[in-house]
């Protein structure tokens, strides 16, 4: 009973996530030079950004978020008024609050649709386990 307030102390019984958008528009940019790859897997939608800014790092991991509530989508005809985060400001948020995203953050991502349509899902970012390091490193005498 004691851990069960400890937790509810620490939680709250509700939290305020703070809404943020980010507008991916693949089909402006050259393939060359796109830095996010929006595909589908199982029934998830997912968005990697391809960015060395996730812990661990140096181990080839990439910020990727996905939605997992395929029914919570808007499509709409002309760019919502959201003020969007640039590349810059989302790529910091994924680096330094990377642990607790999802709990700090309800974030939503809009794509630009070939039919000049615009659809905006909400979110999650992807969380990768700590790599499991199973050698060791023998020195030569």
């Amino acid at each position: 009973m004691i851990v069960f307030c400890l937790l509810l102390s620490t939680r709250g019984f509700s939290q305020d996530r703070k809404e943020i958008h980010y507008l991916a528009d693949t089909l402006s940019t050259d393939k060359s030079n796109r830095i996010l790859e929006i595909g589908k897997e199982a029934s998830f939608t997912y968005y990697m950004f391809f960015c060395p800014c996730v812990p661990p790092y140096g181990m080839g991991y990439n910020l990727s978020f996905a939605s997992y509530k395929e029914d919570k989508i808007t499509l709409s005809d002309t760019l919502p008024k959201f003020e969007f985060l640039s590349w810059k400001e989302l790529s910091k948020l994924g680096a330094t609050q990377h642990a607790d995203f999802n709990d700090k953050f309800k974030f939503f991502i809009t794509e630009l649709l070939p039919d000049k349509k615009y659809l905006t899902r909400e979110v999650r970012i992807v969380r990768y386990r700590e790599p499991i390091r199973d050698f060791t490193i023998i020195s030569p005498r």
